[in-house]
């Protein structure tokens, strides 16, 4: 089952990767096509502002790159009851995590939410190391593991 939640995890990054690709295509685009125009300042700001869109575009592909490479190692480890890189689990707060990256809140379906966080994070270092059962404190809450995958 978890295998399950790393592929549709990589599916999802990957995907959004796709979607970055055909933004920063549609822009080069548009800069290709950029005439230089009588107005001078106004052409100049227009290709600044392009330039600045595709940067800001490409840093994001950076880092969707990064994450689908950080989920890829996870799902490479082996299976353990300890929680480690790449291990699903639930805990008592009624959410399921995957130990990977710092992705955040994934929508895997109308009915299913996953939280795909890194190992150093707060609660990925609080976590850690841990098996079913056990229990750990963050900001005050005690949550337990209530399963390991």
């Amino acid at each position: 089952m978890s295998l399950d939640y790393h592929v549709l995890v990589q599916g999802y990054v990957r995907e959004r990767l796709t979607q970055l690709d055909r933004e920063i295509e549609s822009l080069r685009v548009s800069q290709a096509g950029d005439t230089k125009s009588s107005a001078g300042d106004k052409f100049e700001t227009s290709r600044e502002m392009l330039q600045q869109q595709l940067d800001q575009l490409e840093a994001m592909r950076a880092v969707q790159s990064e994450h689908l490479l950080a989920l890829e190692l996870a799902a490479r480890e082996r299976p353990s009851d300890r929680i480690q890189l790449g291990s699903i689990v639930a805990l008592s707060d009624g959410r399921t995590y995957l130990l990977a990256t710092g992705l955040g809140k994934v929508k895997l379906s109308d009915a299913e939410t996953l939280f795909v966080i890194s190992p150093g994070s707060p609660l990925g270092k609080s976590i850690y190391g841990l098996r079913e059962g056990d229990a750990c404190q963050l900001r005050g809450q005690q949550l337990q593991v209530t399963s390991v995958r």
